[in-house]
């Protein structure tokens, strides 16, 4: 399941920071390390937090599919200090780009990451991006459902030994950044209908499969992907380039649900926000 959100901008392309894809990547024997290195091998706060990373690592797995917030930053409060906490707990919630699924993380590095902030001023960035996130705002104009351009194949197709698995059905969240262009919102709509032409099942629905067993089957209907159109009361700068943790709430950046219907049935949403 595909959700997607467009800002525009003037600026330069950056899009999200690969720092937390590279512990998620990270091989999982390594996510309980030997924590006894060489002197100077590590940073001192790093040092610090080594105490928790067993347990963090029970923490973080503990619920699958869903990210351990709470119960996680509130275990790091107590046991290092407040700017180091801070580092990680934005790295839990996270859990990954945001994608909240349950990924390995590579807490040697994670720890490793951590330690290198400067406390004062990580800490202080944290204060001032909360503060500044409140004069943010992303107002949605307008809302429809872009079928294909052209008459389309109508049917079902079955999906994999996997993608058909109905525990795995959840939403994938992504953020994309681009150039600004003249009428963004207009330019990807008519794009998006004439790619729906080539990859129609993205405008059909996801449906249970009707000889039963829970799995779920795509419908072809041609019934179209969700989109939105949305301003940005503020720039790719004033947000610093979408870097986490995010200055503006993720929600707004992402398309909210189309009445009636399950978000769970729907291939693809866009929301396409223009600063």
């Amino acid at each position: 399941m595909a959700s997607e959100a467009v800002l525009s901008s003037s600026a330069a392309a950056l899009l999200l920071s690969l720092s937390l894809l590279f512990f998620a990547m990270a091989p999982h024997a390594h996510l309980h390390p030997p924590w006894s290195p060489a002197s100077g091998a590590c940073p001192v706060d790093a040092l610090k937090l080594g105490v928790c990373a067993n347990v963090l690592d029970g923490l973080i797995h503990a619920k699958v599919g869903k990210t351990p917030e709470e119960p996680c930053c509130s275990l790091i409060d107590g046991l290092v200090d407040l700017e180091a906490a801070g580092c990680l707990c934005t790295a839990i919630k996270a859990n990954v780009l945001g994608i909240h699924l349950n990924l390995p993380i590579n807490l040697s590095l994670l720890l490793n990451y951590c330690g290198k902030q400067s406390p004062t001023a990580h800490w202080q960035s944290r204060l001032s991006s909360t503060a500044a996130a409140m004069s943010f705002s992303v107002t949605r104009t307008n809302r429809s459902l872009v079928a294909p351009c052209r008459v389309t194949p109508t049917g079902s197709l079955g999906l994999s030994a996997i993608d058909r698995v109905p525990g795995l059905r959840h939403m994938v969240r992504s953020l994309h950044v681009f150039r600004h262009g003249r009428e963004p919102a207009r330019v990807i709509r008519e794009a998006l209908s004439k790619a729906l032409v080539k990859y129609y099942p993205f405008a059909g629905r996801f449906v249970d499969d009707p000889e039963g067993g829970g799995e779920v089957r795509v419908a072809c209907t041609g019934e179209g992907a969700w989109f939105v159109e949305a301003k940005a009361g503020c720039s790719l700068e004033d947000v610093k380039y979408l870097d986490l943790p995010l200055m503006i709430p993720e929600d707004a950046l992402l398309p909210e649900p189309c009445p009636g219907l399950n978000p769970l049935d729907l291939p693809l949403m866009l929301q396409v926000a223009d600063e």
